[in-house]
């Protein structure tokens, strides 16, 4: 990677990190890493504190905002024009699960509690599943445009309130190349962090 490149992943994946512990649902962080795998040019792991069946509301809110966390640090930090094709795999992440609080899990008050996932988007009804109308097609597109919008401004707002922080982790991931939890929240140790919320 260039020295831009190397620079641009790092305050990427500390975007994913420092949203995630700003949140009240996200799980914590592992472990932050800038080295190069595959297509990928860096990854922030997370890692739930105890095992649990359910995943609620609130943690797939957070969940978004975390995953727009990287491309706000690039707009942020780099300018408009030079954000990258790095978030990629994070919009399509946070796309589909947006997609699925809409459609499959009854977490829009407006579209309600009725399962749209299985429904049919082509108009022939050929397959026996239930055609969905234009206007209800529509609507969808338009809660899950919602949701994503919201999680990216809210991203950018704890990344704007957290610049200084943000700047200090970056330089220091840029020369470590990788950081482990331990090392993470430190940097946290006297300011107030939302108190995980655990189910």
């Amino acid at each position: 990677m260039t020295d831009f490149e190397v620079k641009l992943t790092a305050y990427h994946e500390v975007g994913h990190a420092l949203v995630a512990k700003m949140t009240k649902h996200a799980d914590p962080v592992h472990k932050i890493s800038i080295i190069s795998r595959g297509s990928a040019g860096g990854v922030t792991w997370y890692l739930p504190e105890k095992d649990t069946s359910y995943t609620t509301r609130a943690q797939m809110l957070d969940k978004l905002m975390t995953l727009y966390g990287g491309r706000a640090s690039e707009e942020i930090f780099f300018g408009r024009d030079y954000v990258t094709t790095g978030a990629s795999s994070d919009i399509e992440r946070a796309t589909h699960i947006a997609r699925e609080m809409v459609t499959t899990y009854g977490f829009d008050d407006e579209i309600g509690l009725e399962n749209l996932s299985g429904a049919s988007f082509d108009d022939d009804g050929t397959d026996g599943r239930k055609i969905l109308s234009d206007e209800t097609k529509q609507l969808i597109d338009v809660h899950v445009r919602k949701l994503l919008t919201n999680a990216y401004e809210q991203a950018k707002k704890i990344i704007l309130a957290n610049k200084d922080l943000h700047e200090k982790i970056s330089q220091v991931l840029m020369k470590k190349q990788e950081m482990l939890q331990d090392e993470f929240d430190a940097f946290f140790e006297d300011i107030n962090v939302p108190e995980k919320i655990l189910l």
